[in-house]
């Protein structure tokens, strides 16, 4: 059997298995662009984007602006968008696996079988139907991955522009994925290809001079050279938060952490009131209102950008003396 038509027979698994967990009642879920932290307010997405975009900080911007575009179209009928695009990116995934399968000498029918088994799993089905950035950074490791293989086959200056600019989307999606990956993966090519190299550092200069004005204009307005300010919140979790209740009542009355930080990470804006000042107002609302229009918290407000660097502050206090912290972290995870 050709290799083309096991493709094929991909897409028909592919359609009869969403078919069938259609039936059984499985459906798509949009509710996350509501209530969500990672979603900039959607009616700021509708109507303000570029700038909404412009001053996000907790985040890079590449995943708002997908969910930007896609309400600014599709308005009424985002959650039937959605689902089409994450459909596609589900075939996408499907394919990308078996290819790269095949091209690490997988033979043809055990490459279909486990693929197929692959992509008709609830978890895979789960994540498709789902509303958040997991499932587009997946389909985007895959394409990365061919791009790289097909390269290294063909040497062709198209498909290392190809793997650059996916690897590019990587850093706009997600912050797990930073400058220094990015840099570190240019590197290693240079070192792989090295009469390429020349090809290689033309191919990544211009998704690395996006990258650096991320940074850049994030240093600029907020005093970090990164694609997003999360950090603090992510640094609590890993210590603040691993303290028992004794522990962490110690620390506070030595003052050797602030209140904020036994606090319920993510709570309302209020609660951080005594320990923060009030901001002045910037006209823009993304900076300045902490609740969206339809009620969830948003992170991106300014009065949240100090409490993230006190989480900072407090967290490298107890990496520094309590380091146990790191450790219950650690094994917890």
């Amino acid at each position: 059997m050709r290799e083309r038509t096991l493709y094929a027979l991909l897409a028909m698994v592919f359609a009869v298995s969403r078919l069938v967990y259609y039936l059984f009642g499985v459906r798509f879920d949009a509710r996350p662009v509501l209530h969500y932290y990672q979603f900039v307010d959607p009616e700021l997405l509708q109507h303000r984007l570029l700038e909404s975009l412009f001053y996000l900080h907790i985040q890079p911007p590449g995943w708002n602006l997908f969910i930007g575009v896609v309400l600014k179209l599709f308005p009424k009928a985002y959650a039937a968008a959605f689902h089409l695009i994450y459909l596609l990116l589900g075939l996408g995934i499907s394919w990308s696996t078996f290819y790269l399968m095949r091209a690490c000498g997988v033979t043809r029918w055990l490459s279909f079988t486990l693929t197929a088994w692959f992509i008709v799993s609830p978890g895979v089905v789960l994540f498709e139907n789902y509303l958040l950035y997991e499932y587009l950074v997946a389909f985007l490791l895959l394409v990365t991955a061919v791009a790289l293989f097909r390269f290294a086959s063909d040497l062709r200056i198209a498909s290392l522009a190809f793997f650059f600019t996916a690897l590019l989307g990587l850093v706009l999606v997600r912050n797990f994925f930073h400058l220094f990956y990015f840099c570190a993966i240019a590197a290693v090519l240079t070192f792989l290809f090295p009469l390429h190299r020349r090809a290689v550092l033309l191919c990544a200069s211009l998704p690395l001079a996006a990258i650096l004005a991320l940074y850049a204009k994030n240093w600029a307005l907020f005093g970090s050279f990164s694609g997003s300010t999360w950090m603090g919140m992510n640094m609590d979790v890993i210590t603040s938060h691993q303290l028992t209740s004794d522990e962490a009542r110690d620390f506070v009355n030595r003052g050797a952490i602030s209140p904020v930080s036994v606090l319920d990470l993510g709570s309302p804006i209020n609660l951080y009131a005594p320990y923060i000042h009030t901001p002045p107002r910037t006209a823009i609302p993304v900076l300045d209102d902490c609740v969206t229009s339809t009620g969830a918290t948003n992170f991106n407000c300014l009065a949240f950008l100090q409490v993230q660097r006190i989480y900072t502050h407090d967290a490298l206090a107890l990496l520094r003396s309590y380091p146990i912290v790191y450790w219950r972290s650690f094994v917890t995870a």
